[in-house]
């Protein structure tokens, strides 16, 4: 194993999306064995289980099997629903239903298979996307927020996890992670639907005047900053970004990369316009005190 460390045996959940397949391939390079949990659409490996983690049924079909064939130190859990915006604010309610259903199985998965170790992939969701700057401490309120359902889910699981390990020896930790990006995101994302509309019609459309900042993480950093956590033993919630970038920057940067001298960009009023700064300090201490001296270190 890279760095000479102690390979690992990791379960990961949504191991089919865009993090997981990434998180999955880079733990597994560095020597770790990884067991891919995917919904459907898996490779059928030995190593890849269909599950449907809102199905109790099934998960307690897996932890049965699973834990008589398998021993596993940890979970890095990535596998949520997201909000489908083609519906209306209460049919909405289909995704805290079911993000809650999926974190309740996992409390049963990880009891049942006696983890050490529970990675929680959280979002900066949770806090309100308002002017500020927000650390772990900051107010949580995700009600103005469009995805507030989906931060009001990511919240819950943080503190079932919190609730029902509290006095047990698990680790839990709980990422709050700002937007990812890189290769292989989904096409609805911002990053993607702004060079989607520059490649068909040259234009980028940014809404509330560009004004709006958020904080932005490429993949491969987070990554490495998963790594960290995988390796150390470190508990309780701690931001995850890198850039805090405004949209009209992001717009300037793909038109730099992508357009041409007849690329424009179009100003709507309408949008958020909220100035969201993410404090990652805590981040960065954690790196300096367990990994800025690792073989790779964190780039």
């Amino acid at each position: 194993m890279d760095g000479g460390g102690v390979a690992l045996n990791i379960l990961v959940t949504g191991a089919n999306g865009f993090i997981g397949k990434k998180v999955s391939s880079a733990l597994e390079h560095e020597g770790h064995r990884i067991y891919r949990l995917v919904r459907s659409g898996g490779n059928k490996s030995k190593d890849t289980i269909e599950v449907d983690l809102t199905d109790n049924n099934q998960v307690i079909d897996f932890c049965k099997h699973f834990k008589n064939e398998k021993q596993v130190d940890m979970v890095i859990h990535l596998a949520s629903k997201m909000a489908d915006y083609k519906h209306d604010e209460y049919q909405q309610l289909s995704v805290l239903e079911d993000n809650i259903e999926i974190t309740k199985n996992m409390v049963l998965i990880t009891k049942k298979l006696k983890l050490n170790k529970i990675i929680n992939l959280s979002s900066i969701a949770v806090y309100p996307n308002i002017d500020g700057v927000f650390d772990e401490n900051s107010k949580i309120d995700m009600s103005s927020n469009s995805d507030c359902l989906y931060g009001l889910s990511k919240f819950c699981s943080e503190n079932i996890f919190q609730y029902m390990f509290k006095n047990e020896k698990t680790v839990v930790t709980n990422l709050r992670v700002a937007q990812v990006y890189g290769e292989g995101m989904r096409d609805d994302r911002i990053i993607p639907i702004m060079r989607s509309e520059l490649k068909e019609e040259n234009t980028i459309t940014v809404f509330g005047q560009g004004e709006r900042i958020s904080n932005f993480i490429h993949i491969d950093k987070l990554i490495e900053i998963i790594k960290c956590f995988v390796v150390n033993d470190i508990d309780g919630v701690c931001n995850i970004g890198d850039e805090s970038l405004s949209y009209m920057d992001i717009a300037k940067s793909l038109i730099g990369e992508y357009g041409n001298g007849a690329s424009r960009i179009i100003l709507k009023d309408n949008g958020v316009r909220a100035k969201f700064v993410l404090d990652t300090k805590k981040m960065k201490e954690i790196i300096n005190n367990f990994c800025i001296n690792s073989q790779k270190g964190i780039r």
